[in-house]
């Protein structure tokens, strides 16, 4: 008697299969979305960390004759012409957009004196994800900006 061969696949290969290309599609799926919260915590921190430069280079350069500063709120991150978010010249405004996950506390209006370009106010910037967590950058009474590990 011959054996007889088929070819195919049976069901248990087929069923195997599904569920390894399933699980490595899932791990997937969730690694890049977890890179891209990381993502958007990271990106938040360098637009503030380059207003806030940009800000304090404006100041000692004295453009426009006014001190220059940076707000954050309402979504974004603006770099402002004046001595304060309230009173600046908002034809000067120049905005970031904010990640929606993304929620600015702490120091949130920072103003550079004119010319020197030493902040009036220093302390800690905090950006927090709605899911990963804070971030924490601090202004010293020098305008050096430094990310705070908690």
């Amino acid at each position: 008697m011959r054996a007889v061969h088929t070819r195919g696949f049976t069901l248990m290969e087929i069923m195997l299969t599904v569920a390894a290309v399933g699980i490595i599609s899932t791990t997937a799926i969730t690694s890049s979305l977890l890179m891209l919260r990381a993502n958007d915590l990271d990106l938040a921190v360098a637009a503030t960390t380059q207003n806030l430069r940009a800000a304090q280079l404006r100041s000692r350069a004295a453009d426009g004759d006014a001190p220059w500063g940076v707000y954050l709120g309402g979504g974004a991150i603006t770099l402002f012409r004046g001595s304060s978010f309230a009173l600046r010249n908002s034809a000067y405004d120049e905005a970031t957009d904010l990640a929606s996950t993304i929620t600015p506390s702490g120091l949130t209006e920072i103003v550079y004196a004119k010319n020197t370009g030493l902040p009036i106010n220093s302390g800690v910037i905090t950006l927090t994800h709605d899911v990963l967590g804070p971030k924490q950058m601090s202004i010293n009474g020098l305008g050096l900006i430094d990310e705070v590990q908690p």
